[in-house]
């Protein structure tokens, strides 16, 4: 019944925050430098390791914000509801 009111408000507010493109799925995840090598390759060269440092720092940021968007939305849910989402989960 409210959802349209709901969802308007979330995406504000998110857009405030620069976090929508997180909720749509339009902000990529960060590409995992090790995808395409062996599964014993190891970062060797300067170059490789600034890469897995970056990939690192990148993929932390992106659970920091997706965390920060459930947060949004557990807040802002009643815990009826909250209470049948953890329930699936």
């Amino acid at each position: 019944k409210n959802w349209p009111l709901w969802k308007s408000r979330l995406e504000t507010l998110l857009r405030g925050r620069n976090l929508l493109g997180y909720l749509h799925g339009t902000k990529a995840m960060p590409i995992d430098p090790r995808v395409g090598n062996s599964p014993a390759w190891i970062p060797m060269t300067i170059a490789e390791m600034a890469e897995m440092a970056d990939y690192d720092a990148d993929l932390e940021e992106q659970m920091q914000k997706d965390a920060l968007i459930q947060e949004h939305v557990t807040a802002s849910i009643p815990d009826s509801l909250y209470m049948c989402l953890i329930s699936k989960s």
